[in-house]
């Protein structure tokens, strides 16, 4: 699963819709835009919010690359059909 979180490469927050997703673990991983949030897989990412909610930060600066905030732990085999948040079986999403 740590593999799964780490993408090869420098990829800022700007670039996830299009920047080739692929993990150390050889998965791709699935970027949507949706009610105005970034989304990797399940998890959105980089999501900046006013108290009392938590925010996710994005293009925080490390030696070996750049870390982004995800608000769950997204995991390999992760797919819109799958169900979860976000996905077309969840009721957020539903007309």
């Amino acid at each position: 699963v740590c593999a799964y979180h780490v993408i090869k490469g420098v990829v800022n927050a700007d670039q996830l819709a299009s920047a080739a997703l692929t993990t150390l673990e050889g998965s791709t991983i699935t970027y949507r835009r949706m009610f105005r949030k970034d989304f990797l897989d399940n998890a959105f990412c980089g999501q900046p919010s006013s108290p009392p909610r938590t925010s996710y930060c994005a293009n925080v600066k490390a030696d070996n690359g750049l870390i982004h905030g995800l608000n769950e732990v997204i995991y390999p085999g992760w797919s819109e059909s799958s169900g979860g948040y976000g996905s077309e079986g969840d009721a957020a999403t539903r007309a």
